[in-house]
């Protein structure tokens, strides 16, 4: 994976390499092992950015992630807990989408 180009925050610079294998790689270069929950994120920031053109801000994540699946316990405190970095900025990352303009 050492041909993969990233900016000095980690995230892609080709957008369309993105595969789930790359995904596990810039998750462990994080020490973050992705889950169920990860992916149920990720797949969820990709389709919403490719449909929308744009990030959704965080309380509505949480209201989209909830109506998508309410058998997870979706809040900003777990989504903490499953992107350590910010739920937007870390799951952009991993899902190989540009950073979210709205995170530091």
């Amino acid at each position: 994976m050492s041909d993969i180009k990233t900016d000095p925050e980690g995230f892609l610079i080709e957008h369309q390499i993105w595969t789930p294998t790359i995904a596990h790689w810039l998750a462990e270069k994080e020490n973050i092992k992705l889950t169920e929950k990860h992916w149920f994120v990720i797949n969820f920031l990709r389709e919403f950015y490719y449909e929308f053109k744009h990030f959704p801000s965080m309380r509505v994540l949480i209201k989209l992630l909830k109506e998508k699946n309410s058998d997870y316990d979706i809040n900003s405190q777990n989504l903490y807990i499953l992107f350590p970095d910010g739920p937007l900025k870390q799951g952009a990352k991993f899902a190989g989408l540009p950073k979210p303009p709205h995170c530091m």
